[in-house]
C-alpha cells in the first residue's frame, strides 16, 4: 500500500474544486483494509486506482469483483 504522500497545496485545493475532494481528505482512502489499490496507467508520476466501498453510483460487475477478490 502506498503510505507517501507528496503534493502541493495549491494542486490540492484545485482537485478540492474539480473533484470534490482535495488530497488531505484523499489519504484516508488507504485506511480502508478491503481497499484495493490497482497502479494507474499513467506517463511520468505514479498513479493509483483505490476501490473501496462505492456508495455515490451503482458499482460495476467488474469493479465488485476486484472488491470481493473474485
Amino acid at each position: 500500500m502506498l503510505n507517501v504522500f507528496d503534493f502541493g497545496e495549491r494542486k490540492s485545493r484545485l482537485n478540492h474544486d474539480k473533484h470534490g475532494i482535495d488530497f488531505f481528505e484523499a489519504q484516508a482512502l488507504w485506511l480502508d483494509e478491503r481497499c484495493l489499490e490497482v497502479r494507474a496507467r499513467s506517463e511520468g508520476e505514479p498513479r493509483y486506482l483505490i476501490i473501496g466501498l462505492i456508495s455515490v453510483r451503482r458499482s460495476r460487475d467488474e469493479e465488485v469483483d476486484l472488491y470481493e477478490g473474485e
